[in-house]
Parts: structure tokens; C-alpha cells; sequence
């Protein structure tokens, strides 16, 4: 299938569109729970040293004034930050390392002498009746 310069690749069959700059916001961040402010929105407080401290509301202007702390404050970033929630790197788990078994040396035996045994598998006793009994179930399954 050939597609032509002047028809638009996604199969809408419409002429592609110019370039369009995204728009670049700047935004600002609150002094109390570090939230984003956008332009026109916010509370500003100059403190007493001159320096221009903003807020995202008065609830957080309010709370900055009373000398709470935003990290105890569950709804503030600062908090979800600080107790890692809702970050998009955390979708991947952390992995963990799986612990080896150690051979132990037993008092009778060397290492190599329990890791021959071990490799060797577990050593089965059968009664003269379950003997007796698998000899019958594989001449059943013979015939």
C-alpha cells in the first residue's frame, strides 16, 4: 500500500497538519505543600526578611502562619513525597536477592560427604506389601 505525501498517514484520509508549538505554562510552587500554582491563582506573603513566600490557598497560608509542620500534614505534597505515594517511578518493584542455603558440616560428615548425600535423593524403604502391590498395578498395565 502506497500512501501519498498529501494524505494524512493515520488513514483519516485528511492533509496533515502544520507543526504546532506545544504551550509552555509557567507555573510556580507552594512555600507550604509544594503544589504547582498556576498564573492568576495563589496567595503571595512577604515576610519580614523581604523575601516573597507563595501559597497554593489560604489553607495552606493559614496553616504556614500557625508553624505547622507540612511534612506531619497527609494532604500536602511534601508528606506524599516524603512516604513515597503516587510517584510514577514506583510502578516497578524493588527486586530482592534470594538467600542460599548453606551446607553444614555435621559432626560425623564433610561438607562434600552431606552435598553427595543430598544429591543422591531421599533413600525410600518399601514394605514387602506396597512391593507386592506395584509388581500387580505394572503387570495390570502390561496387558
Amino acid at each position: 500500500i502506497t500512501v501519498s505525501a498529501s494524505i494524512c498517514q493515520h488513514s483519516c484520509g485528511l492533509p496533515p497538519q502544520p507543526f504546532r508549538p506545544i504551550m509552555v505554562i509557567k507555573t510556580e510552587v507552594c512555600a507550604f505543600t509544594e503544589a504547582r500554582i498556576y498564573p492568576g491563582h495563589g496567595i503571595r506573603f512577604a515576610r519580614r526578611d523581604g523575601q516573597l513566600v507563595t501559597f497554593a490557598t489560604s489553607k495552606a497560608k493559614s496553616m504556614y502562619h500557625q508553624r505547622k509542620k507540612a511534612p506531619k500534614l497527609v494532604w500536602t505534597y511534601v508528606w506524599r513525597r516524603l512516604n513515597k505515594k503516587g510517584l510514577a517511578s514506583a510502578t516497578s518493584k524493588k527486586r530482592t536477592r534470594r538467600t542460599k542455603k548453606a551446607t553444614r558440616v555435621y559432626a560425623a560428615m564433610s561438607a562434600d560427604a552431606v552435598a553427595a548425600k543430598r544429591k543422591a535423593g531421599p533413600r525410600v524403604t518399601k514394605s514387602a506389601g506396597s512391593k507386592k502391590a506395584i509388581a500387580e498395578a505394572k503387570a495390570r498395565g502390561k496387558k
